[in-house]
């Protein structure tokens, strides 16, 4: 059986360029905005469906906000300890 062949190795200074970077925070300016589009059709969707008013809007408007900034602080640690 023949096998694999090794992974190529990664390259430590890919990873600090500014190119890299830019994506990584570029990614933040989608992320951020559309966790909280998300979390509001959810809320009122589910409002909708339950006849609740704005009850589940406003919770997943919140998640969704909370999960945006959850994103944010992981890309920071992560970009911080390279």
């Amino acid at each position: 059986m023949p096998t694999l062949p090794p992974p190529p190795p990664t390259d430590p200074e890919r990873k600090k360029s500014a190119w890299y970077l830019l994506a990584e925070y570029s990614s933040l300016a989608i992320m951020m905005p559309a966790s909280a589009v998300v979390g509001y059709l959810i809320g009122a969707g589910l409002d909708d469906w339950l006849r609740t008013g704005r009850l589940f809007t406003i919770i997943f408007v919140v998640l969704g906000i909370g999960a945006g900034f959850l994103e944010l602080v992981r890309v920071l640690a992560r970009t911080s300890s390279q």
